[in-house]
């Protein structure tokens, strides 16, 4: 049997060079001071041992509260997000209902939009911008006038109405020259 590495035979050797050293006389005092010795250092290894102990103790203990802490939120996280998918899911089949209700309104309420009335059909098929005609000479085209054309009145069809005079352009301010610094 060994102890600390020690077998029987280096515990024999060391007896006899403390016997040859201290001699036959101390020897009971060095081993009575020996074994206190051991044993002091006995108390104060278990006494490390024991504080070491309570200290992995309250670590295991506090490591199991915070795993315990974090699960319980693990779960209130996974029930709030099934109830946030359950609420988005009836959100999303409320919204469907909802577009699919307008969707079968609309043709209802729009008939008008499909069927063009005939100032739609007139706006449609009026094109804006000067037209042109062949001139009666056969040349090229020239622009039609959008003008009505002035018919010639006999004196007695119809009174001369006085030439109205050109409305006067309003007067602008003068121009201020630019400010130079």
């Amino acid at each position: 049997m060994e102890f600390l590495g020690i077998g029987y035979q280096e515990v024999l050797l060391v007896l006899v060079l403390m016997l040859v050293v201290v001699g036959p006389q101390r020897m009971p005092q060095v081993a009575y001071q020996i074994g206190r010795a051991v044993r002091e250092m006995q108390k104060y290894a278990r006494a490390v041992r024991d504080e070491f102990s309570d200290e992995w103790q309250y670590l295991d203990a506090q490591a199991k509260e915070i795993r315990g802490e974090v699960d319980s939120a693990g779960r209130d996280l996974a029930e709030v997000r099934r109830s946030l998918r359950a609420e988005t899911a009836q959100m999303d089949e409320e919204l469907k209902a909802a577009t699919s209700d307008v969707q079968n309104a609309l043709p209802e309420a729009r008939p008008a939009e499909r069927t063009p009335s005939p100032l739609q059909k007139a706006a449609a098929t009026t094109r804006p911008g000067p037209k042109s005609t062949v001139s009666a000479n056969g040349g090229p085209p020239r622009p039609l006038s959008l003008k009505p054309k002035e018919t010639t009145k006999t004196a007695a069809a119809a009174p001369a109405e006085p030439a109205e005079e050109p409305a006067e352009a309003p007067k602008l301010p003068a121009a201020k020259p630019p400010l130079v610094f």
